[in-house]
């Protein structure tokens, strides 16, 4: 395999203390990581870090949908972890991610019965 570039990596540190390199290419769409993504180019041969306030298991499924973005796949996750994805896309800014948490949140609330039923 090729050798990995550690100036082309970004340590992002979650709430959790869990520390992740990532590669810059990678965290493009995260506006809220764009400072740190662009850290270190030119003359700095410093390895930049950034904290998020995402725990490490959410912050890795973050990852995926962002590795299933880059190759332009769709990316399905289970329902029940729409909450907690949407409000790390809307901490990290990946509107792609808070689009697809929105419109599984709303199908799943279309299905759910509001009202109990009367025997």
């Amino acid at each position: 395999p090729p050798r990995r570039d550690p100036a082309d990596s970004v340590d992002v540190v979650c709430s959790d203390e869990e520390v992740f390199p990532v590669r810059r290419a990678l965290l493009r769409p995260c506006l809220a990581l764009t400072a740190a993504a662009q850290a270190g180019r030119g003359i700095h041969d410093v390895r930049p870090s950034c904290a998020v306030d995402v725990d490490c298991c959410t912050f890795d499924r973050v990852l995926l949908y962002l590795q299933h973005a880059r190759r332009g796949e769709a990316f399905k996750f289970d329902p029940t972890l729409a909450p907690e994805l949407l409000t790390a896309s809307e901490s990290l800014k990946i509107r792609g991610l808070e689009d697809c948490c929105r419109r599984v949140l709303g199908s799943f609330d279309e299905r759910v019965r509001k009202a109990p039923i009367r025997y």
